[in-house]
């Protein structure tokens, strides 16, 4: 597993720690010792992460001191959708769309600026989905892992961030939504496909690729959300 996707687990478990009550308000976080051996990842891997919790205002980097826990902060985008009243199957739908409306677009963008390196990352993405196809979750996990990528592959800085929210809501769904029967087969073969269409600048094709994935995959993981 990468360095950044590496980084971008340990974040959200650091994130879910502190709003599940286990880092508390006013507290320093583990020193990043202590935090090694706890995700079991190296002291780069942990300054990263520190810096992905900063970056969502929940940590205070103090020097010499630690990072003080200032505010157990939800989801911008899930506590704006909660504080307007939207029920949870209707917060899914609605999540749903925005990611079909969004992610065909990535994908003919990230077809145009892809760099090579972006294009291994990718590559690498879709043989960890390989090695994982007997593991629904660890498929779910790199399979959220090439979506961040290829939004990181159009170099546009908000493009991430806005799916970064998105797939954070649905991922239990999607969880879930790996274990109808086919998916994973059906998941990859259009992952495979997205690849390609990248790899060869067909901007049009990653485009529809994307739109036809998400639209085959909406009925799973509306079969996955909260009742």
């Amino acid at each position: 597993m990468d360095f950044e996707l590496l980084s971008q687990q340990v974040a959200l478990q650091i994130r879910r720690l502190i709003l599940e009550g286990e880092f508390t308000e006013g507290q320093l976080l583990p020193s990043e010792r202590d935090l090694c051996r706890r995700f079991n990842v190296s002291r780069t891997v942990i300054r990263e992460a520190i810096n992905l919790v900063k970056a969502s205002n929940m940590i205070r980097v103090q020097p010499g001191k630690g990072a003080l826990i200032v505010k157990a902060h939800e989801n911008v985008l899930e506590s704006s959708l909660l504080q307007a009243g939207i029920s949870s199957p209707k917060l899914y739908q609605d999540l749903i769309e925005a990611r079909s409306l969004l992610e065909p677009v990535i994908a003919g963008d990230a077809a145009e600026n892809a760099t090579a390196e972006d294009i291994h990352h990718l590559e690498v993405e879709v043989q960890n989905m390989h090695g994982c196809v007997a593991n629904p979750r660890q498929y779910a996990i790199h399979d959220n892992a090439f979506h961040m990528k290829l939004a990181g592959a159009t170099h546009n800085h908000f493009y991430p961030l806005v799916l970064f929210s998105i797939i954070e809501l649905l991922q239990q769904s999607m969880f879930e939504a790996v274990k109808t029967p086919g998916a994973v087969d059906r998941s990859l073969s259009y992952h495979e496909n997205l690849l390609n269409a990248v790899k060869t600048r067909d901007m049009r094709r990653a485009s529809d690729l994307m739109n036809e994935h998400i639209a085959q995959a909406s009925g799973e993981l509306i079969s996955g959300s909260p009742a």
